[in-house]
């Protein structure tokens, strides 16, 4: 049988739209386990990313669009709907 060592927790509350509530009650449910739980190992692998640092990459390029983050869906529909030139 494997122990667990008891770790201190807070409570602490978080206000979640009525959809991601139902997402994670479900998945917890589906997997035997309990909501808080779910959403500690979430949050725990979310703050494992903020860890790691951005690829050198990040920035390197300028677009010259102020608007490409609030247009990236119609943007990449329209590059999707293009056919690809032959190299």
């Amino acid at each position: 049988m494997v122990q667990r060592m008891a770790s201190k927790r807070q409570k602490t509350t978080v206000y979640l739209d009525i959809e991601s509530l139902e997402t994670i009650e479900r998945a917890a449910k589906e997997r035997g386990r309990s909501s808080a739980s779910m959403v500690r190992e979430a949050l725990a692998l979310y703050a494992g990313q903020l860890d790691r640092p951005l690829p050198r990459s990040t920035g390197v390029v300028h677009s010259g669009r102020s608007d490409l983050s609030q247009r990236v869906e119609s943007i990449l529909a329209q590059g999707l709907g293009r056919k690809r030139s032959e190299p």
